[in-house]
């Protein structure tokens, strides 16, 4: 037994030694993982003692720290771990001693000791001396390991951010279906904070946001730092959110645990069902849609249902451990975990079409979560580490969608069963690797280093080969449509939305992104200069890059029934086919089925049974990387013994952007363009620790994600040939999508038809030339614009940038009860968005509000050739050197305004209880949300595409109807919201019963009235400004009646009760820490289905003004659009359908989920 256990001791030891061999490889941002205290050492007259020995010991340190006070009594230790610390001194025959002082990563407490004769004084932090960091103006919040243990929580770290000042988890900053993640700071979105893993980036390269979702026993802190934080901080206009990771001691620690969450638990959440694989979701609409089998007729538009969706049987278990102690004992710490997760799903559906019948579906989805971590302290001077962060994901098995609990269509059920592979799903692996080194030089200076190297990756699994047919129309239109000769779309061809013969056929190869980074810097304390100056210095270097290849395996052929199109290539290239339909079907003239008289709706761009699209992309291929660096330069200055310190800093950072091809454009800055000045001061106003008042002044600048240039630069291929559907039978729909230049192939190329699908007659309405339908234009939705006369990023492009004022106040009412109070006022100076004429113009980079990103008043002249390669009449007229519309307005730049004032109280973890609240009354205005987009209009909120979201995109989405720029209320402005969390424990006979909560509750968020203008139905106007609520009805004729307009009109209130019990019985008299229990977690306790967001469209078709060519060629009215227009008038005299679905709840919270977990910890 004894040889065994040296024998794996050897081999941990020599595998730790490994790891930190790798410090020689190259990459870590400077994020904070230790802490500091300092202070002055005085004897019993209050006279400075010099060359007193300070020595720290605490739970997570290896070797004791110590350090010798310097001329002015001054002390400080550095690189600590957090934890819980004794401190003493002695010297002079004299001793002191602090206890229980609590250190959380990023502290720099001032704990001055007076040391006496004899006897040692001694003094216990937590019940004795109340603490506040009165040197520091940054604010930030650490939720201790102590407090994780304590309070309901979910599994990912992420769970406990909104426990920070100012920020909160926002429904419409997320893209799930339960809308779980996403998180706003001070008014900034998810995709402007950064997530880091003991100092090592793991945001999203492409979108930003959390890229690696870590579970709780892989962290033993959770920072978030808010605002005010130092100038070695970049990359975040939101906040910083920093994981600690556990480490080894010089004690054996552990646990054994396991987690159980089941449908026989867990409510039937509507919003959060799994789709064709887990890693789709099923529905971010939370079941609203059109009744199937129910089209529109005439201008009333399918009337709409909430689709009642039966639960899943489910089941989810995670099994784990986590073990911590010494290999060496005060040389060499080891902690280990791991953590899977196991998600079985099956799901039954029954199905009418092929291969008709009831079928059971399996899908499986196992994530291995590990860390490893060994720390070294190779002398008392000299600490290293190594650490390792893995999760790979496998899910398997696709599933349609689920069955309805009250007799619905499933819009599955004419999908061919076979379609759904049990061999379909996917592989995401990504790892986390981190290396480190602390070095005292001596007791004024250390210098520290850190190296990391984090990869995210995502493969598709068992996809479909062949060509793809999907019915993408109304849910179930083709029973419906309206011909000239009255008669259906014939049986055979009948198919519910949602249909296809197969499933998905674009597979990914690979979608890698990777991430490096090197940060270093040196910290030196200077006394005698009017004070006490702690100086750091550092740089750092950040090489971020990406190999993708996701392409169609053939052809994919999307056809809507009863449909009419919106052109993208100009509001007039379908002209020639209106008038061809109006001809045929003239309003007034002749009948439909229903025996009613056809209207204008038939002459509108579609054939006679709709339209369809052979749709190339969104295809993702190419590798590009790009190198971003900074240095900084700061000072912490203690003036004196004046109770004032001044924190100082400047960091200069150079970006550059890459291109996917050689012919597309980048982006580039340099140290000039972003020097970021932060200054703040914080006062010790009664000069002993208890009361603090601060401010600071930052600018801060974002670092761009890859979505841009993927999308912008040359990274996408996203071209769609679209045709009037001319004849029901979609199987003559056969493109041969011939290989192109670049190797892949494609059913719709660059220019023209679609290869194999020809085109009928412009008056062939019937369909007869033996083509499927007449061809309408070619989109390319990915076109860049590069060239010497029109560059397609603004030569002065200036960086995404925001700056902030901060005020606040820190009172500690008693040792244990802390009140504080923040002001802060951050203002976006500049962001960076892609924007243009219209979707198919080709898009521009650049600052809005500049006069390059003004498109209505200067020359484009690029878009004379893309106009040409699309059949616009008239091209020759986009060479106007004056601009399309000389007396529009000038575009806005973008604006976003926070001001937020809280205050909270916190008593501080005691022996029973602890609890912290907050209230924040706040302001967010403007017209731009951030990089992630939280209008509902675009993509249902939570569009994670940083400088490229829909914000804007066309110049009139800047405008309302009422010709005023687009302003007020953002999206997830919620002037108050309040919340608490905390516990209580109490110990008795039977063990330790611990209680825990989490109250939320929240203002609801404004609603606003929009309607599509150019090209696209989220090409929106709010056209009463943003949180204005336009009620409307429907006269006999189908014509929209406004009721009027509410103003400021805003969700319901939303509320939500989070709590935990366990209970822990204590198994060995002799070892405290031996413990046997168990623990429940509830989330959404009380079940509340709060609504979060409201459809807010008002017409399911864009209500295109146009022009004549010879006016303007892209024959959009631009000047009403920017200068006032009648949105219900024009609606009426396009005979636009009103949208049944307009003000319709379609997001709402969470239901209730329960967990279980039974652990044994030593």
């Amino acid at each position: 037994m004894r040889n065994t256990a040296s024998t794996l001791r050897r081999l941990a030891v020599g595998f730790c030694l490994c790891l930190l061999a790798l410090l020689a490889v190259p990459a870590v941002s400077a994020q904070e993982t230790t802490a500091a205290i300092q202070g002055v050492v005085t004897d019993p007259s209050g006279a400075v003692v010099a060359d007193a020995v300070v020595t720290a010991t605490g739970d997570k340190l290896l070797q004791p720290a110590t350090v010798k006070t310097d001329s002015h009594g001054f002390y400080r230790l550095n690189a600590l771990p957090p934890g819980t610390y004794s401190v003493n001194v002695e010297g002079s025959g004299m001793k002191a001693k602090a206890t229980n002082l609590q250190l959380n990563a990023g502290d720099l407490p001032n704990l001055n000791l007076k040391m006496a004769v004899g006897a040692e004084t001694v003094i216990d932090v937590t019940d004795s001396l109340a603490i506040v960091d009165v040197t520091q103006s940054k604010v930030e919040t650490t939720v201790s390991n102590e407090i994780l243990q304590n309070i309901p929580k979910g599994r990912s770290f992420a769970s406990v951010i909104p426990f920070a000042p100012g920020a909160r988890q926002e429904p419409l900053q997320s893209t799930s279906s339960n809308r779980g993640g996403g998180f706003q700071i001070d008014g900034a979105s998810d995709s402007e904070n950064v997530y880091s893993s003991d100092g090592i980036n793991i945001s999203s390269v492409k979108s930003g946001g959390v890229g690696v979702s870590i579970p709780m026993e892989l962290v033993q802190d959770v920072q978030v730092k808010s605002s005010s934080f130092e100038a070695e901080y970049g990359g975040a206009l939101g906040g910083v959110v920093n994981i600690i990771q556990p480490r080894g001691s010089n004690n054996w620690h552990g646990s054994v645990f396991g987690y159980y969450r089941s449908s026989a638990l867990n409510a039937n959440d509507q919003c959060g069902f799994q789709g064709t694989n887990y890693y789709t979701l099923y529905s971010t609409t939370c079941g609203l849609r059109a009744v199937p089998g129910q089209a529109a007729a005439g201008r009333i538009d399918a009337p709409y249902e909430y689709f009642i969706a039966k639960q899943d049987h489910y089941r989810v278990v995670d099994p784990g451990f986590t073990l911590g102690g010494p290999l060496l004992k005060d040389r060499l710490g080891l902690f280990v975990s791991y953590v899977p997760d196991f998600i079985r799903i099956r799901r039954d559906a029954n199905f009418t079409g092929t291969n008709p019948g009831p079928r059971t579906f399996y899908q499986n989805t196992d994530t291995h979560f590990a860390l490893a971590r060994a720390d070294y302290s190779a002398t008392s001077k000299l600490h290293v580490f190594a650490s390792w962060t893995n999760a790979i994901t496998r899910s398997v098995g696709q599933l349609p969608n689920p069955e309805s609990k009250i007799g619905q269509t499933n819009s599955s059920a004419s999908t061919d069963p076979t379609t759904f592979r049990s061999d379909g799903g996917w592989v995401a692996p990504s790892a986390v690797y981190s290396f480190g080194a602390d070095y005292t030089i001596n007791s004024s200076t250390l210098a520290t280093v850190r190296y990391g190297y984090s990869f995210q990756n995502n493969e598709s699994r068992g996809t479909a080969l062949g060509l793809r047919y999907q019915n993408s129309g109304t849910a179930s239109a083709t029973s419906t449509v309206q011909t000239s000769t009255g008669e259906t779309v014939p049986t055979a061809y009948r198919n519910t939305n949602g249909f296809n013969n197969i499933g998905a056929n674009q597979p990914t190869a690979y979608d890698a992104y990777k991430r490096k980074q090197l940060t270093g810097d040196i910290q030196h304390i200077q006394n005698g200069w009017a004070g006490t100056h702690t100086f750091k210095v550092g740089y750092s270097w950040m090489r971020q890059g990406t190999d993708t290849q996701q392409k169609f395996d053939y052809a994919y052929v999307q056809i809507f029934y009863g449909q009419p199109y919106t052109t993208n290539t100009g509001a007039n290239v379908c002209d020639s086919i209106i008038a061809a339909n109006q001809s045929a079907y003239p309003a007034g003239v002749g009948t439909t089925p229903t025996g009613t008289a056809y209207t204008s709706t038939y002459g509108t761009c579609r054939g006679k049974y709709g339209y369809f699209s052979v749709v190339d992309g969104n295809s993702v291929l190419g590798k590009a990387s790009g190198d971003n660096q900074a240095f900084y330069i700061q000072d912490g200055w203690q003036v004196g013994h004046s109770g004032l310190t001044i924190n100082g800093g400047v960091r200069f950072e150079k970006e550059y952007i890459p291109p996917y091809i050689p012919s597309a454009p980048s982006i580039s800055f340099d140290y000039s363009q972003k020097i970021a000045p932060r200054i703040g001061a914080a006062y010790d106003v009664l000069h002993n620790g208890k009361l603090k008042v601060y401010g600071s002044y930052g600018k801060f600048f974002d670092l761009m994600k890859f979505g841009l240039p993927q999308g912008s630069f040359g990274g996408n291929y996203w071209h769609t040939c679209t045709y009037t559907l001319d004849n029901p039978n979609y199987g003559i729909i056969v493109p041969t999508a011939p290989l192109g230049s670049d190797g892949v192939r494609h059913g719709c190329g660059v220019s023209g038809l679609a290869p194999g699908v020809g085109s009928n007659a412009v008056n062939d309405v019937n369909g007869t030339g033996g083509a499927p339908g007449r061809f309408v234009e070619n989109t390319d939705f990915r076109a860049f614009n590069n060239s010497a006369a029109d560059p397609g990023v603004d030569p002065n492009l200036k960086p995404m940038q925001q700056h902030e004022w901060v005020v606040g106040t820190e009172f500690a009412m008693t040792p244990t009860l802390t009140f504080a109070a923040r002001y802060a006022r951050k203002r976006l100076d500049w962001t960076i968005e892609d924007m243009g004429l219209n979707d198919n113009y080709g898009f521009y980079i650049g600052n809005p509000g500049t006069t390059y990103t003004d498109f209505v008043h200067r020359a484009v002249p690029n878009i004379y050739a893309k106009a040409i390669s699309n059949n616009v009449s008239n091209a020759s007229a986009f060479l106007n050197t004056n601009g399309i519309c000389p007396t529009c307005p000038a575009q806005p730049k973008a604006v976003r305004n926070y001001d937020g004032l809280e205050v909270s109280v916190q008593k501080t973890v005691g022996s029973k209880w602890f609890v912290k609240g907050s209230y924040t009354y706040s302001r967010l205005y403007g017209n731009y949300p951030g990089e992630t987009s939280t209008f509902v209009t675009d993509g249902s909120g939570g569009r994670h595409s940083p400088s490229n979201n829909r914000s804007f995109d066309i110049p009139t989405m800047q405008f309302t109807a009422t010709g005023q720029p687009l302003g007020g209320p953002l999206p997830t402005d919620r002037p108050n919201t309040f919340q608490a969390y905390g516990s209580y424990r109490q110990r008795w006979i039977l063990g330790d019963s611990q209680i825990g909560f989490s109250q939320a509750a929240y203002q609801g968020t404004p609603v606003s009235t929009a309607i599509g203008t150019i090209g696209s139905t989220s090409a929106v106007q709010f056209v009463e400004g943003q949180g204005n609520f336009v009620k409307v009805h429907l006269d006999s004729a189908g014509n929209l009646i406004s009721d009027g307009v509410t103003k400021g009109y805003r969700t319901p209130a939303f509320t939500q009760t989070d709590a935990s019990i366990s209970h822990y019985v204590h198994i060995s008299s002799e070892h405290e820490n031996r413990k046997l229990g168990a623990e429940i977690n509830f989330q959404n306790l009380l079940n509340q289905h709060a609504v979060m967001a409201y459809v807010e469209g008002l017409t399911t078709a864009a209500a295109n003004l146009t022009v004549p060519n010879s006016t303007n060629p892209t024959g959009y009215d631009y000047a009403k659009y920017e200068t006032g227009w009648d949105y219900i008038g024009l609606s009426n005299s396009l005979a636009r359908n009103f949208s049944n679905q307009y003000g319709k709840p379609n997001i709402f919270q969470g239901a209730r989920q329960i967990r279980i977990k039974v652990a044994y910890t030593f």
